[in-house]
């Protein structure tokens, strides 16, 4: 169960729960009683929290941080679904589980269904598929038809759509029962020919379901040949192209943009591939899809435009690659031809900048799209005036001119809040820590263009300061008039060791104990409590 979580959480999720609703129910006629089981079902939930603390502690700590992208679509989430109505409709109409073909798998989840229904007082492997199918099923109507009676089952951020997954597995169940019953119905005295046209028909009756699938597999090995191909076909200028861009990323630290998923990014391809997908494959810091949503900051980059002034500055893009002949801005100048990659170069722009933070704006950290996508448009972000990200009554109100709230309208910029004269003299990097020498004219501010996160820490001159959060959830340092040496790096600390540890050294012990049977002899003991 703890390597479920730990693969994919929403599955881990489907699977914990699913054996919590095993325990109470049974699945089997031969099982121990319901205290027994209890008794098991928490020696294996004790055990496999304690592997899952290192995991699940932290995240719980960084909860403030993890975001619900703005750009997914409403269903989603827990806020919407698609109700009832809707997937009940497509289940019985055939699409859910058999679109576009003929509704095999449906008929035989419905005659699932009616016989475990059924078969449910005297086999309890029945009553367990047709509960779990049906609790995972009602759990994927969501919110529009349970409203917060589902918050009793789904954590905060889990979306609706992952619990479909936890119904079609015990659909399948249901189907492959359905199919059992038929083959049990020939009997033990069935002629072999009786058998072989039983035999027959059956493989007639998937024989859709399972070319539809053939067909599948075979597209997508169709695709991934061509795209193979494609590959093969420029890898000299590209595995030319992306070596330089290593090279330079990692002596000038800076992104590399090739276009946005919705513009001419999405259509500048090798095959069916864009262009900035093949970036993180090389560790290339870059722009384009939104590979990870549950930053602040990645909710903003979809707004870039490369044509509006201090856009690709403002998200650290360095490098921009083009398809030769494309019309681009004057803001970059050329630097390089490979093939038909034409690399460009942003000047001024880096991963720091010098910026000032005269204001700060207080709310739920999970809802700043809207107060960072009107600052993006605002005269404030031409100034380089930021506004700092606080919860709600945490911002310290001397630091700031003024306190801002959701849906007040933002200061026009004045001059005395421009950020004092000042320059990034140089930027480098040493793996993933980086390095600015920054000059200053007096107190503002030392922008790192990453994602705020708690465990980035920041150094000036040696000594350890305390960064702030400000539009659209980046990192902003504090430094004085002078030149100063700035260093941002992650420290994870040593709490995720130390409960790891524990986790395993717990799971040990609990080994320890089975072995020595300490754990049948309490089962036993309880068993027999109040006899």
């Amino acid at each position: 169960m703890a390597l479920a979580v730990l693969c994919h959480i929403a599955v881990g999720y489907i699977v914990i729960v699913s054996a919590i609703l095993l325990v109470l129910i049974g699945y089997g006629n031969d099982l121990p009683g319901l205290r027994q089981r209890l008794f098991r079902g928490a020696v294996i939930g004790a055990v496999t929290c304690t592997l899952l603390a290192w995991f699940v502690i932290p995240m719980a700590i960084d909860r403030l941080y993890i975001h619900s992208s703005h750009w997914w679509a409403a269903e989603t989430w827990r806020v919407q679904s698609f109700g009832a109505g809707k997937i009940l409709g497509s289940l019985c109409n055939g699409t859910f589980l058999d679109d576009q073909r003929l509704p095999i798998l449906t008929v035989l989840f419905g005659a699932g269904l009616v016989l475990a229904f059924k078969r449910r007082r005297q086999d309890r492997l029945s009553l367990a598929l047709l509960a779990l199918a049906l609790f995972w099923l009602a759990a994927f109507f969501g919110p529009a038809t349970w409203g917060r009676l589902l918050d009793f089952i789904m954590p905060g951020e889990m979306q609706v759509t992952r619990f479909q997954l936890g119904f079609e597995v015990f659909a399948v169940l249901l189907a492959a029962l359905a199919l059992e019953r038929l083959v049990l119905a020939l009997g033990p005295a069935a002629t072999k020919w009786r058998l072989a046209a039983a035999t027959l028909c059956l493989l007639a009756a998937l024989a859709p379901m399972y070319a539809e699938r053939k067909g599948y597999l075979r597209t997508n090995a169709t695709w991934g040949e061509s795209n193979r191909a494609a590959f093969h076909q420029e890898s000299r200028d590209l595995e030319a192209l992306l070596q330089r861009l290593k090279n330079l990323t990692e002596t000038i630290p800076g992104r590399v943009h090739a276009g946005r998923a919705g513009d001419w990014g999405g259509q500048f391809k090798i095959g069916s591939v864009p262009l900035f997908s093949v970036f993180p494959q090389r560790d290339i810091p870059a722009t384009g899809y939104l590979w990870y949503t549950n930053s602040l900051a990645m909710d903003t980059m979809p707004l870039l435009q490369e044509w509006r002034p201090g856009d690709l500055q403002l998200f650290g893009v360095r490098y921009m690659v083009v398809p030769t002949g494309l019309a681009v801005t004057s803001l970059v100048i050329p630097r390089e031809t490979f093939g038909r990659f034409a690399l460009y170069e942003v000047p001024n722009s880096g991963f720091f900048d010098i910026v000032s933070v005269p204001y700060a704006i207080e709310e739920d950290l999970k809802t700043t799209f809207a107060s960072s996508e009107a600052w993006m448009a605002h005269p404030l972000r031409q100034s380089r005036q930021y506004l700092a990200l606080y919860p709600a009554g945490e911002a310290p109100a001397r630091a700031y001119k003024r306190i801002l709230h959701p849906g007040d309208p933002f200061p026009m910029p004045s001059p005395a809040d421009n950020p004092p004269a000042g320059a990034v003299l140089s930027e480098s990097r040493a793996g993933e820590v980086y390095h600015a020498r920054v000059r200053a004219g007096g107190s503002c501010y030392v922008l790192f263009r990453s994602s705020f996160h708690p465990g980035l820490k920041a150094e000036v001159d040696g000594a350890r300061v305390e960064p702030v959060m400000v539009t659209p959830g980046l990192m902003a340092i504090p430094v004085t008039a002078g030149s100063h040496g700035v260093a941002v790096f992650y420290e994870a600390g040593m709490l995720k060791p130390l409960l790891a540890i524990l986790g395993l050294l717990i799971a040990g012990l609990a080994g320890f104990a089975s072995r020595r049977s300490l754990f049948q002899r309490l089962e036993t003991a309880l068993a027999t409590l109040g006899k």
